[in-house]
């Protein structure tokens, strides 16, 4: 995968799965980069948020009634700084719906960052 960029975009990086999240979860632990001075992007960092899902009222029988729910939730993000290439990696784990390691892979994706 090839990411193009801009300097000052903003880059996130959020996990799931085919099942998204009811069989098998997967959780990104650790970034390494090219750009290991990280002259052409930020660091990455995990930002922490709170959201909201909402979700059908139980008895509603069709109408559009609604609870909600509060969640917290996370991605990774980097602020792009300067044109350039950045081959990265991220390594990632899988668990099951029982929070069981299944196993360690890595994604090395990379981004081509070009004036506009």
């Amino acid at each position: 995968m090839n990411l193009r960029a801009e300097p000052r975009d903003s880059i996130r990086w959020r996990e799931t799965t085919l099942s998204l999240g009811s069989d098998h979860k997967a959780l990104l632990y650790r970034y390494v980069s090219s750009d290991s001075s990280h002259v052409l992007i930020r660091t990455p960092e995990i930002e922490v948020i709170d959201g909201t899902y909402p979700m059908p009222q139980e008895g509603a029988e069709g109408r559009p009634e609604f609870v909600t729910q509060n969640y917290q939730d996370h991605y990774w993000r980097t602020t792009v700084k300067r044109a350039g290439k950045v081959v990265y990696h991220f390594s990632f784990q899988i668990l099951d719906r029982h929070r069981q390691l299944k196993g360690y892979f890595q994604w090395d994706p990379f981004i081509t960052i070009e004036n506009p």
